[in-house]
């Protein structure tokens, strides 16, 4: 896991980072993990999508 501040965050690439608004109400156990994934912030980098709070923090 890494450490962003908010600038870093808002410095990259609009078409690179973004918040979860998708509900994937087709998998199995969404309504349990919902609030691990949906409003959190995402970067998508070298091909991997990366999830605040998972991959990284950002620090206010």
């Amino acid at each position: 896991m890494f450490t962003l501040t908010r600038n870093e965050f808002e410095s990259i690439n609009p078409d690179y980072r973004g918040v979860w608004q998708k509900e994937c109400i087709e998998l199995p156990k969404w309504p349990q993990i919902r609030e691990q994934y949906v409003g959190k912030r995402t970067i998508l980098r070298q091909g991997a999508l990366l999830i605040e709070d998972m991959h990284f923090s950002i620090m206010t």
